[in-house]
C-alpha cells in the first residue's frame, strides 16, 4: 500500500487534483474534474497509517506533474504531463487534496462534483454549480 501512495502522489498536479488514470509506457496521462478521485490519496494514506501504525510515509516525498490548466467548459485533457522538479511530503500532498476537494456551494454544503463513481451523476456538477 506504501508503494501505491506513493506512485499515485506521482500523478498529483501542485494545484491538487490528481490524474484520473495515466499510461505508464507512454507517460499520458488525463486531467479531469472529476471530484471522486481528489481525496483518495488522504484517505488511503489515514488508512494506511491507522492500520500499520507507520506515520514515516507522511515525510516520504514525491514530485508532482504539470500540466494545462482545464478551462472553462473543458472536462478534461489527454496529455503527457511531465513530473515537476518540485518535491513535497505525502502530507502536504494530501493537503494539496483536500483543501482542493473542499468545494462548498452558496449554502455551505458540499457540491457533488463529477465524476465516475456514479455514472447516474457523472455530469451533475461538471459546471461546478451544484
Amino acid at each position: 500500500m506504501k508503494e501505491q501512495i506513493l506512485k499515485h502522489a506521482e500523478h498529483q498536479f501542485i494545484e491538487g487534483d490528481v490524474e484520473h488514470w495515466w499510461h505508464t509506457e507512454t507517460g499520458r496521462g488525463i486531467r479531469t474534474r472529476f471530484s471522486d478521485d481528489l481525496l483518495w490519496l488522504a484517505y488511503v494514506t489515514a488508512e494506511y497509517v491507522k492500520f500499520t501504525g507507520d506515520a514515516s510515509v507522511l515525510d516520504e516525498k514525491a514530485p508532482y506533474v504539470q500540466g494545462e490548466i482545464l478551462q472553462d467548459g473543458q472536462d478534461e485533457n489527454y496529455d503527457i504531463h511531465p513530473k515537476t522538479d518540485y518535491e513535497e511530503t505525502i502530507y502536504m500532498h494530501c493537503i494539496r487534496a483536500i483543501d482542493r476537494g473542499i468545494n462548498l456551494g452558496g449554502h455551505g454544503l458540499p457540491k457533488i462534483g463529477s465524476g465516475d463513481w456514479n455514472d447516474g451523476f457523472s455530469t451533475v456538477g461538471n459546471k461546478g454549480i451544484r
